[in-house]
């Protein structure tokens, strides 16, 4: 598996996309490395509604530990 993407109009044009659900404190409480497209077999079913952002969002939402509260 290749994580490293190449964005030519970036200036650093290799690197590897990560998203992560970080507090006011810089406490990391979930991490994923983004792997390139899915297919639609794959994907939930907010994958219809907004894109990657919002996928990533809905996801991270639905994993939050319980107890802990985002400013």
């Amino acid at each position: 598996m290749i994580i490293r993407q190449y964005i030519p109009r970036k200036p650093h044009a290799t690197g590897i996309k990560y998203w992560a659900l970080v507090d006011q404190f810089g406490y990391i409480y979930l991490f994923e490395i983004y792997e390139g497209s899915k297919t639609s077999s794959d994907q939930n079913n907010s994958s219809t509604l907004s894109g990657l952002a919002f996928n990533v969002v809905y996801r991270f939402n639905l994993e939050i530990p319980k107890g802990i509260k985002f400013l």
